[in-house]
């Protein structure tokens, strides 16, 4: 077992390696808010949390990962994101016998205030306004043989520049698509292995309504032009989970994703979770090739209350280097 999982950890950092001498194409995708997974313990786990998750939370990560929920789901996420950003994200997953998983979900996001500038007024016009996106959408997975899992996100998508706030409407909506699945081996001397491959996302191109001011070699052209198309920004992920050691006390559980974006270079996501009595877990991840990105960590807790329900608090601790540290706060019930 031990070299089957050596093997598997030496093509992750291959592949994302060879991948890695491509020309990365930053600035090539819009809806950027769309890759941030609005889950505590996802962001602490280096975002590879996708063949862990076992609640409402799973449609943000892998849709098919829902097939491991109890009967109900619903959590809250805050984050003070980046250059006093905020995102908030919510999930709501019902189990159906016989049937699958159902659940709604929904992420915002805020830039806070910002200022107006031009190239005449490039410190500043006075006028202020903010950027506000979200996204909301419906999920369904459901187990098609004991060893594979399906799931699927559609969701209604809108981005507004300016929030009308400069006397032009500057936003655009579409939909996009998200489609998950997993694959459980059930190796005699790995058990607990699952494979996890997911693709988030998936749209057609878009282009924000609008005007703007362009330039030719520096020079300012006479006439307002409309903004480029953008493609969604699309990514596809491969990945394995693994349960190290599971005792009545401890459980260790590894994982790690290759993830390919259509605007970057790709990246290798890894996780790693201690639990202790189902009660405290430690988390730590890593991001590797990523521009800025690289530590995380955080803890949660699992409280049960009044029997049937589990109260589930998370932190995570996430390092930006130069752009800051994250912070995300979730809370979640299971019942």
């Amino acid at each position: 077992m031990k070299k089957f999982l050596m093997l598997v950890l030496i093509y992750f950092i291959s592949s994302n390696f060879v991948y890695g001498q491509e020309l990365a194409k930053v600035g090539t995708a819009g809806y950027q808010f769309l890759k941030v997974g609005m889950d505590a313990r996802g962001a602490a786990l280096g975002d590879a949390v996708s063949p862990m998750i076992d609640d409402s939370r799973a449609v943000f990560w892998n849709p098919a990962m829902l097939t491991k929920m109890g009967d109900w789901s619903v959590a809250f996420t805050h984050s003070g994101y980046l250059a006093d950003m905020s995102m908030e994200g919510f999930s709501l997953g019902k189990a159906l016998p016989n049937i699958g998983t159902i659940a709604l979900f929904g992420t915002f996001f805020n830039s806070g205030d910002m200022e107006e500038t031009t190239v005449a007024q490039q410190n500043g016009t006075g006028r202020m306004f903010q950027s506000q996106s979200y996204s909301m959408g419906v999920s369904f997975a459901r187990m098609l043989t004991e060893k594979f899992g399906m799931g699927v996100n559609i969701k209604y998508v809108s981005e507004d520049l300016t929030n009308g706030q400069l006397g032009e409407d500057n936003s655009t909506s579409s939909w996009a698509v998200d489609i998950g699945s997993v694959y459980y081996p059930r190796f005699e001397f790995a058990e607990s292995f699952r494979l996890v491959m997911y693709i988030r996302n998936f749209g057609p191109e878009i282009q924000l309504a609008g005007t703007h001011i362009d330039f030719d070699q520096g020079q300012v052209l006479p006439d307002p032009v409309e903004f480029s198309i953008f493609q969604m920004p699309l990514n596809f992920y491969f990945g394995f989970g693994y349960d190290l050691w599971d005792s009545d006390a401890n459980k260790i559980t590894i994982a790690g994703l290759l993830e390919h974006p259509n605007d970057n270079e790709e990246r290798g996501n890894f996780g790693l979770e201690y639990m202790w009595n189902n009660l405290i877990s430690l988390r730590g991840g890593y991001v590797l090739n990523h521009d800025s990105r690289s530590l995380s960590g955080g803890v949660g807790f699992n409280l049960k209350t009044f029997d049937t329900f589990t109260l589930k608090l998370d932190y995570a601790y996430v390092d930006y280097g130069v752009l800051d540290e994250i912070q995300y706060f979730t809370v979640a019930i299971d019942w």
